[in-house]
């Protein structure tokens, strides 16, 4: 991260920053990532987590909706600026060449994970799943990676309008995700990255959780890859329930070590200020 920001912003609780849950969730999940817990008792933050490229991907994303629309050179752009913070090496190996996709037929969940802000910042279903097809296109060209990109950012959309989570579920199960387990059957799950081994543990767990702590808490014992499932169902919960200010501290400490991501977040959030309507209280 850059270290040039000693002071970061203070932001305040009148502000509205989106895609703050997506964020916080690969923040908090972070250190769990290889050294998984199966409880969601555990210290909401300490100094070993950080911002990875679940976090940069994510405001990449929403750099390119802010400015030309293009996803792939968004996704490009970050490897050579932020190289640190956990890119594969497949992933890397594409962002400097000349190949137009990434790695062939992925279905990787990387393009689910990154997609939350064209919740945000779309006006209709249909804009939705156009623009999440082509974030996901632009680097996984797998059907399952599209349906777990159209599976987030169209929940997303439906819950920061007012749907309930069970339309938002079936919302991703129309988009061809099986939702059928529950978050005790994904901890006895192996680690994988597959798009339809981590999309829909992020559904089960906004099903089981009650807030949004309550629901990355879930997100992060379910195990696997405990980063990208928790920024996913950060994501989610933060259409549904909101995120507590007190909750965001430590991860805008840690964006704002990096004045680039800030300003990213900060211009997204006026450009496309939205709320969430079912925020606190929305029926399940």
């Amino acid at each position: 991260m850059d270290p040039t920001q000693p002071n970061p912003p203070q932001w305040t609780e009148a502000q509205t920053l989106h895609p703050i849950g997506a964020i916080l969730g690969d923040f908090v999940g972070s250190r769990f990532e290889r050294h998984n817990i199966k409880t969601p008792e555990f210290a909401w933050t300490t100094p070993q987590c950080r911002l990875t490229d679940d976090s940069v991907l994510t405001l990449a994303t929403c750099d390119a909706l802010l400015t030309d629309g293009d996803f792939r050179r968004a996704y490009r752009a970050c490897v050579d600026k932020w190289a640190g913070v956990g890119f594969s090496k497949s992933f890397q190996s594409w962002a400097l060449s000349a190949d137009e996709l990434g790695t062939r037929r992925s279905s990787g969940c990387g393009a689910a994970i990154r997609v939350s802000p064209i919740g945000w910042a779309a006006q209709s279903l249909a804009e939705v799943l156009a623009l999440a097809e082509q974030s996901a296109r632009s680097t996984h060209d797998h059907d399952d990676a599209v349906a777990g990109a159209q599976a987030v950012a169209g929940a997303v959309f439906l819950l920061r309008n007012g749907a309930s989570i069970a339309e938002a579920c079936a919302h991703a199960e129309a988009c061809g995700l099986s939702l059928k387990r529950d978050i005790a059957s994904w901890r006895t799950a192996s680690w994988s990255s597959e798009t339809l081994a981590t999309v829909p543990v992020a559904f089960a767990t906004l099903r089981a959780g009650h807030d949004a702590e309550s629901v990355i808490r879930l997100a992060v014992s379910a195990g696997g890859d405990s980063d990208s499932i928790a920024s996913m169902a950060g994501a989610l919960s933060e259409a549904f329930w909101g995120i507590p200010e007190h909750l965001t501290e430590s991860a805008c400490l840690a964006l704002g070590r990096a004045p680039s991501l800030v300003a990213t977040l900060g211009a997204f959030s006026v450009r496309f200020h939205t709320t969430t309507s079912a925020s606190n209280g929305g029926a399940a």
